[in-house]
C-alpha cells in the first residue's frame, strides 16, 4: 500500500516569533471588529431592505431545493438565522457579515502556508481594494458573497490537502465543492480552474490526483444530490433568466456580440482589480518593473495556470456569440483571489515595507467604506440620486395594514416590495404576480393586489381570468421618499375577494 506524501508549502500557517503571533492576533481582531461595525451600522440605518435582502427576506416563506436562477444555500442558511434571531434586520446583517469574516479569513489562511505573516496580513487586507469585495458586498450582495466565501474556503481546503493529502481532506474539499455549486452556479467554474490547474503543474498534479480523488467527487455528488433532482426538473428556470442577463444586447450579428462581449469582459476585469493594481503598481514598482516571477515555485505555477484557465474559459464562451454582456461581480469566484496570486508570483512584493504601506490603504479603504455606506443615503438626495433605504416600505407597510386589517395575502408584481412588506409584516404572506398567474396556487378571501404604476396593461385581466374574484375597491398610495429625499414612491391597488371554486 502507497502513501501519497504531502507537498512542502513555504510556511506552515503557525507564527514564526512572538511578535507574529500578536499581529496575526491584532489583525484577526481588528477584522471581527470591522464586520460587527458593518452589523451595527446597518442597524442603525434604514429598515427598507434592498434588493437581496429582500429577495431573501421573500424567498424564505417556503424552503426549497431551489429558486427559479438561484441555488438554494444561501436561503436555507437565511432561514436557519431568521429561526434563531427572528424576521430582522441583525439576521439578514449577521449573516452577511459572518461570511465575509469567513472570506477573508479563509484566505488568510491559505496566504499563510504560503507567504510569511507580513504579506499575509496585506493581502487579506487587499481584499478591501477589490471594489466588489470591498464595497459591493456590504451594499448589497447576498448570494455572491456565500459565493465567494466558499471559494476562498475551497482554495484553503485545497492547499490544505496538498500538505497532507489524507482521505478527511479530500472528503472536506468535495463537500466544499458541493456547497460551492449550491452557492451559485458559477462555481463550477472556479472548482474546473482548480481542477485543471492542478493538472497543468506536475507537483501538484503528483500529489493531488489518487484514488482518493473518488472520495471528493462522491462526497461532492452525494451532497448535491437533492439539488440535482430539483434542477433537472427545472431546468429552464434555473438557467433561462441567467442566459438572458448574459445575452443583454444580443444582436443577430456574430461578431457584434462578440466584440461587445470581449468589451465587457475588458471592463469587467478592469473595475475589479481597480484600485487594486494602481496601489500595488505603485508600491511595488520596482519589483514588478524587474517581472521578478517565482518560476521555481509550484504554487506560483499554479496560479499562473488559474487564471490562464478561467480568461480562456471566459474566451471560449463569448466566442460562442452568445454572450454579451458581463458584471464584474461576475468574476468573483475567479478573481478573489488575485492578491494572493500576485503576492505569491512575484514574491517580492512580500517586503515588510510594501506590505505595511498595503496595509494602510487597505485601512483607509475601510474608513471610506464606514462613512459612504450611511453617507450615500444622507448625501444622495442633494443630488437628485435615489438608493433604496429611501424607499418608504415600513410607511406602506402601516398605511396597507390600517386600510386593510383583515388581508393577510398580498400579490405584487416585484420581490423588493413582495420582501419588504413581508419583513416588515411577517404575517403578510407574500406572493409574486408573474408565478401567480404561472402556477396558480389556491387562493381564496380577502386579497390586495398591489403593482407598480408602470405595471403592464391587462393585470388584473389576466388575474380575474385565473381566479373567480369580486373587486371591493381600486385606488392608488403615494407615500413620500424617506431622508429628505424628492418624490414619492406610488403604487396601484385592487382589494378584493377571491371566491371559492
Amino acid at each position: 500500500m502507497t502513501t501519497t506524501i504531502g507537498l512542502s508549502l513555504p510556511h506552515d500557517g503557525r507564527p514564526a516569533s512572538p511578535d507574529d503571533a500578536r499581529a496575526v492576533r491584532t489583525f484577526i481582531l481588528l477584522l471581527a471588529a470591522y464586520f460587527l461595525l458593518q452589523i451595527v451600522m446597518r442597524l442603525c440605518l434604514s429598515d427598507a431592505l434592498d434588493l437581496d435582502e429582500a429577495e431573501q427576506a421573500f424567498v424564505v416563506q417556503h424552503l426549497r431545493l431551489g429558486y427559479d436562477t438561484q441555488p438554494p444555500l444561501y436561503a436555507w442558511l437565511q432561514w436557519l438565522f431568521f429561526s434563531a434571531f427572528g424576521l430582522t434586520l441583525f439576521a439578514l446583517s449577521s449573516l452577511k457579515n459572518l461570511l465575509l469574516f469567513s472570506t477573508y479569513f479563509a484566505v488568510f489562511q491559505t496566504a499563510r502556508r504560503l507567504l510569511p505573516v507580513t504579506a499575509a496580513i496585506a493581502v487579506t487586507a487587499s481584499l478591501l481594494l477589490l471594489p466588489a469585495i470591498g464595497w459591493e458586498s456590504q451594499r448589497d450582495l447576498t448570494q455572491s458573497v456565500l459565493l465567494t466565501c466558499m471559494a476562498a474556503l475551497t482554495l484553503r481546503a485545497y492547499f490544505a490537502l496538498l500538505a497532507r493529502p489524507d482521505a478527511a481532506r479530500y472528503a472536506l474539499f468535495g463537500l466544499l465543492v458541493g456547497l460551492g455549486i449550491q452557492s451559485k452556479y458559477n462555481f463550477v467554474v472556479f472548482a474546473g480552474g482548480i481542477a485543471l490547474a492542478s493538472l497543468v503543474v506536475r507537483e501538484h498534479r503528483q500529489v493531488v490526483w489518487n484514488a482518493k480523488v473518488a472520495l471528493a467527487l462522491a462526497v461532492a455528488v452525494v451532497v448535491l444530490i437533492p439539488h440535482g433532482i430539483w434542477l433537472a426538473h427545472h431546468l429552464a428556470d434555473a438557467t433561462d433568466g441567467t442566459l438572458a442577463k448574459m445575452g443583454e444586447g444580443h444582436s443577430r450579428r456574430y461578431l457584434a456580440n462578440v466584440g461587445e462581449g470581449f468589451g465587457d469582459l475588458l471592463l469587467a476585469i478592469v473595475s475589479f482589480v481597480t484600485p487594486l493594481w494602481l496601489i500595488y503598481g505603485w508600491l511595488g514598482r520596482r519589483e514588478l518593473r524587474r517581472a521578478n516571477v517565482d518560476r521555481a515555485s509550484p504554487h506560483a505555477r499554479f496560479f499562473l495556470a488559474l487564471y490562464a484557465i478561467l480568461f480562456i474559459g471566459m474566451v471560449v464562451l463569448l466566442l460562442t456569440g452568445k454572450v454579451s454582456h458581463i458584471k464584474s461581480r461576475w468574476l468573483l469566484p475567479m478573481m478573489f483571489s488575485v492578491p494572493l496570486g500576485v503576492f505569491v508570483i512575484f514574491p517580492s512584493l512580500g517586503r515588510p515595507d510594501i506590505c505595511r504601506n498595503v496595509g494602510r490603504c487597505a485601512f483607509a479603504f475601510a474608513v471610506v467604506i464606514l462613512l459612504a455606506l450611511p453617507g450615500r443615503i444622507f448625501i444622495g438626495p442633494l443630488f437628485g440620486k435615489n438608493v433604496r433605504a429611501h424607499f418608504p416600505f415600513p410607511e406602506l407597510s402601516m398605511a396597507l395594514a390600517r386600510r386593510f386589517p383583515q388581508v393577510h395575502v398580498l400579490v405584487t408584481d416585484a420581490q423588493l416590495t413582495a420582501g419588504n412588506l413581508h419583513f416588515q409584516r411577517p404575517a403578510l404572506r407574500t406572493l409574486l404576480l408573474k408565478e401567480v398567474l404561472a402556477e396558480h396556487p389556491p387562493l381564496s378571501g380577502d386579497v390586495v393586489l398591489l403593482v407598480r404604476p408602470d405595471a403592464p396593461p391587462g393585470w388584473l385581466d389576466a388575474f380575474r381570468a385565473a381566479y373567480p374574484l369580486t373587486v371591493l375597491e381600486q385606488g392608488d398610495i403615494r407615500l413620500r421618499y424617506q431622508y429628505g429625499s424628492a418624490g414619492f414612491m406610488s403604487f396601484d391597488f385592487v382589494h378584493v375577494i377571491i371566491r371559492n371554486p
